[in-house]
């Protein structure tokens, strides 16, 4: 099982977007509408492809 929760900030943490000045708020009452894909790699060749798509990425 899997659970996904809404975020206001990265993967860095909020402190590091507030002191970027960067923090995604929204006003009281507000809502705003995500979206999110998945996708299923199947197979070794498919995964390894995407490994060093990511390691390329990532420099």
């Amino acid at each position: 099982m899997v659970g996904l929760e809404p975020s206001n900030s990265s993967v860095h943490g909020r402190g590091w977007h507030e002191q970027r000045g960067d923090l995604h708020t929204i006003a009281p009452q507000a809502s705003e509408r995500k979206s999110l894909t998945f996708t299923v790699i199947e197979g070794e060749a498919a995964i390894d492809g995407l490994i060093a798509r990511r390691d390329a990425l990532l420099g």
